[in-house]
Order: C-alpha cells, then structure tokens, then sequence
C-alpha cells in the first residue's frame, strides 16, 4: 500500500512549483506537462496529483483527470493533509474539484 504525502522530494518541488505557476496562468498544457514531471520523480506526491488533475479537467480531458484523482485518492494520505496547516486552502479545494470531476465522469 503507497503512502502519498504533501511534500516532494527537492528535485520534485521545482516542477510542481512551475505548474501553481503555469495553471495561475492558464496555461494549463504547460502545467500538466509540469506536474507530469514532478509526478515523475515522486509518484507519491498528492498535491502534484490532484493539480495534475486540475489541468487535465481546464483542458477538457476529464477521463484523465478522473483516473489522476481516483490513483491518488488514498485514505492513508488524508490525515497527512488534515493535520496540515493550509488545509483550507489546498485539500478542500482539491476536494470539490474532485468531487466535480466525479460528478461530471
């Protein structure tokens, strides 16, 4: 059973940061390709699934983001994020998102 966590690896961190960056400014191919890459190195960092999984659904591939949200959706991450401080502004939002692209599939 894989344990995903909040955090990534170093060499992780700096594409998960050009995706933030890239989805804040609509560019989403070039953020999926991003947290492709983060995704990549640390296949057990959650955030850069579920913003993956934001691209994939501004980009209108909604099976995919669907696959990334249900692949990442684990219960033995979700004390990690709850116990996180910035859970209001990154778990819950992920959450709807996920719950939206569910609805949709």
């Amino acid at each position: 059973m894989a344990t995903f966590i909040l955090c990534a690896s170093a060499a992780a961190l700096p594409w998960y940061e050009r995706g933030t960056d890239a989805l804040r400014n609509g560019a989403y191919y070039q953020a999926s390709k991003a947290f492709e890459e983060a995704i990549g190195i640390d296949n057990r960092f959650a955030l850069a699934h579920a913003r993956l999984a934001q691209a994939w659904t501004e980009l209108d591939y909604t099976d995919k983001a669907k696959d990334e949200l249900l692949y990442c959706r684990h219960s033995s991450w979700e004390p990690l994020v709850a116990n996180h401080r910035w859970m209001r502004f990154i778990w819950m939002p992920s959450l709807l998102l996920c719950k939206e692209i569910l609805r949709r599939g």
